[in-house]
């Protein structure tokens, strides 16, 4: 049964205390269903409380203050709490150069992600520093969605968080419209709860276009909020130049395997990473199954100047649930020869087992043994991702020629931000050239290790419905498992040209361009914004030029394979448009759009609206056919149509956004103010969707 809010007891005594009044808006859930009697409930939430409220304090500040007696900072203080919401990774890496700063000045410290965080507790804290990132059109990244839900919550009293001092930095792009987003949202709305920041609003929000990236705002905002909130003990002992090691680690090389080369087995190398995550406290939650690779093809004609896209199709076990509209994530695989090579400069064999455990903690760790193959291989990117400020400070460190060591130090301090931002960041420079490139630098492997950026998975929208049985065009493999249900995405080979002319390629578009049939990987499904309404009956609108077509196919198919099931054929109206640069050479699911309209789909209105933007002298745009079909999509609005647009995340949103403003405008009646109104509306009640990357 579900419990009600300690607020729902009428003979309750609770004092006006801003503590008491937030947390009469947490929910406890998953008491046993079978638990009766207001007072045992009333038990079970008081104990919770006491948990929720003293013994996370007491363990970490106990854990916290151990480490800072290793490193042989005598004086103490209670913990700073530090949390972050990161999608890619970015602000964890700051988050967690706040936590290094803060042992070094002897302050403990506790970073993770907003949602690891028991949010019951937020009022106790006297300190708290927060830094987030904005994703998509303005949302929050996923490790922060559900804690950032509860405090928008308008019961919530405006003293909540008197007495709480914060330091807010949020990351973000001024090329995108949405700059910052999140960023301006956590500051105000903690602001409002009765929070008193450290910080101006415009001294915490970072700007990739700044000359040297996020350090531009954050290196001054941190040192402010430092002297602040972990000030240095005039009368301490001098400051060590670097915090102590996270990881205790140990390692060997059996004799009999000193030659051999080891094993590739999939399994192992999750293994890897989901322990070393774990020891590392790197905030992201590891949950992959298995699945097969049924078919790698190139849809569109190759030629000069095209770009690649691919459809891969992979298997999964009948237990993997979908919808139309999720994301498949994919973990890549990175290249063996790229992994030896690092384990050759950092002077290990490639059979190295390595055991680590956590190090600076009071609580008891198992350590763990993994083959350090496995382990680089599945969990940090030596590939593709440019190292962090961390990375580029231990190497400033153990470099033992002085040229090196001056260089790397200059690219550490503030005066030389920029030229590291602008030969690091823009040049997409990887941990293996970075080490290349500064030979005399000899790094500690449990260095390496600490500071070496996560190998994150990759996000897929994906392009198939449950229901349909997908056909390939590969000869079936006896050796692949046909009890297993089929799931595919549609990838573009990501190439790039970097400032200084030098050719990249994705990580993970490069390895899928290359992945065999019958091939092993690890996968997950998560949630997209995509969903069809439950009204079946209800016109759709939907928008995906290039890729951003996957989802927008997964959703066509759910709603034919729904119609044909429940005898109501043909579906409801729906418009699909559709734009790449030539009908030639980019023109994906060519016969699926011509199927759909040869089989009738559209018999009830709609159709598929095709803009190539360079097959003629003007160029012509989806923006374009969207205000052509300005009648007919202003029908099928006042009918209770819903929009979903998919595909990059740069102009193409604002654009789509506008043509659709102009043609409530146009065809409506009503003034541009008006019509963005009407749409702004329709946003929050889940009627104009968004999924861009």
């Amino acid at each position: 049964m579900r419990a009600s809010p300690i607020s729902n007891r009428k003979d309750a005594q609770v004092s006006d205390h801003p503590v008491h009044g937030f947390i009469r808006n947490i929910r406890f859930d998953n008491y046993p269903a079978r638990m009766e009697g207001r007072r045992c409930v009333t038990l079970i939430i008081a104990v919770y409380l006491f948990l929720s409220y003293l013994a996370p304090s007491y363990g970490e500040s106990k854990r916290h203050l151990r480490a800072s007696q290793d490193s042989e900072l005598k004086f103490s203080r209670a913990p700073l709490t530090i949390l972050y919401g990161s999608e890619t990774g970015c602000a964890q890496e700051l988050a967690e150069r706040v936590g290094r700063e803060c042992l070094r000045r002897g302050t403990p410290s506790r970073v993770m992600a907003l949602d690891r965080f028991v949010i019951g507790r937020l009022p106790s804290l006297q300190d708290l520093v927060i830094l987030v990132a904005t994703t998509g059109q303005g949302e929050p990244p996923k490790n922060m969605a559900k804690n950032w839900k509860f405090l928008l919550r308008k019961s919530l009293p405006t003293n909540s968080l008197e007495g709480l001092r914060i330091g807010v930095f949020g990351l973000g792009d001024s090329a995108y419209k949405k700059y910052n987003w999140m960023g301006r949202l956590v500051y105000r709305r903690l602001a409002q709860l009765g929070a008193k920041p450290v910080n101006t609003l415009d001294e915490g929000l970072g700007n990739d276009q700044d000359p040297a990236g996020q350090d531009t705002k954050f290196v001054p905002w941190v040192s402010k909020i430092l002297d602040v909130f972990a000030p240095i003990d005039p009368n301490g002992p001098p400051l060590p130049d670097l915090p102590p090691p996270t990881l205790n680690l140990s390692y060997n090389t059996p004799l009999q395997d000193a030659h051999e080369p080891p094993k590739n087995d999939i399994d192992q190398r999750l293994l890897a990473r989901s322990l070393f995550l774990r020891e590392r406290d790197s905030g992201e939650e590891d949950a992959y199954v298995m699945a097969t690779v049924q078919s790698n093809e190139r849809v569109v004609r190759a030629g000069v100047n095209t770009s690649e896209v691919r459809v891969i199709r992979v298997a999964v076990d009948e237990g993997v649930k979908y919808e139309a509209g999720d994301v498949l994530y994919l973990l890549p695989d990175q290249p063996s020869s790229r992994v030896h090579s690092l384990c050759r400069r950092l002077g290990v064999s490639r059979n190295t087992n390595v055991t680590f455990s956590r190090a600076n903690t009071s609580h008891e760790w198992n350590p763990r043994t993994v083959g350090l193959m496995d382990l680089i291989q599945s969990t940090l990117d030596v590939n593709s991702a440019s190292a962090g400020r961390w990375f580029i400070e231990l190497m400033a460190y153990y470099a033992t020629t002085t040229r090196e060591a001056d260089k790397l130090k200059y690219f550490c301090s503030r005066e030389g931000s920029e030229e590291l931002y602008e030969y690091n960041k823009r040049e997409k420079r990887t941990v293996l050239e970075l080490l290349s490139e500064f030979p005399s630098v000899h790094l500690p492997l449990e260095r390496f290790l600490e500071s070496c950026p996560v190998l994150m998975p990759r996000a897929f929208s994906i392009a198939c419905s449950p229901h349909t049985k997908i056909q390939t065009s590969d000869k079936p493999n006896p050796a692949l498992p046909h009890s297993r249900k089929t799931i595919e995405i549609c990838a573009k080979v990501v190439r790039s040209v970097t400032p200084w002319g030098r050719h990249r390629e994705g990580l993970c578009t490069g390895w899928l361009r290359n992945v065999s049939v019958g091939t092993r990987v690890a996968v997950r499904v998560e949630k997209g914004k995509f969903k069809i309404p439950p009204n079946e009956q209800k016109p759709l609108i939907l928008v995906g030029p290039g890729t951003g077509f996957a989802p927008v196919k997964s959703l066509v198919e759910d709603r034919i394979a729904n119609a044909k099931a429940t005898g109501e054929w043909p579906p409801a109206p729906m418009a699909i448009f559709f734009g790449c640069r030539h009908r030639d050479k980019d023109y994906i699911y060519r016969e699926e759009m011509e199927m759909w309209e040869n089989n009738g789909v559209f018999t009830r209105g709609g159709g598929i609206f095709r803009a190539f933007s360079r097959d003629q002298r003007e160029k012509r745009y989806v923006t374009d056919e969207i205000e052509r079909q300005g009648a007919l999509l202003w029908d099928m609005l006042e009918k209770g149509a819903s929009i979903y647009v998919s595909g990059s995340a740069k102009s193409m949103p604002d654009d789509v956004f506008r043509s659709f403003r102009n043609v409530i405008a146009t065809h409506g009646k009503k003034s541009l103010l008006e019509a963005s109104r009407l749409l702004l509306s329709l946003e929050q009640k889940g009627r104009y969707v968004s999924e861009t990357w």
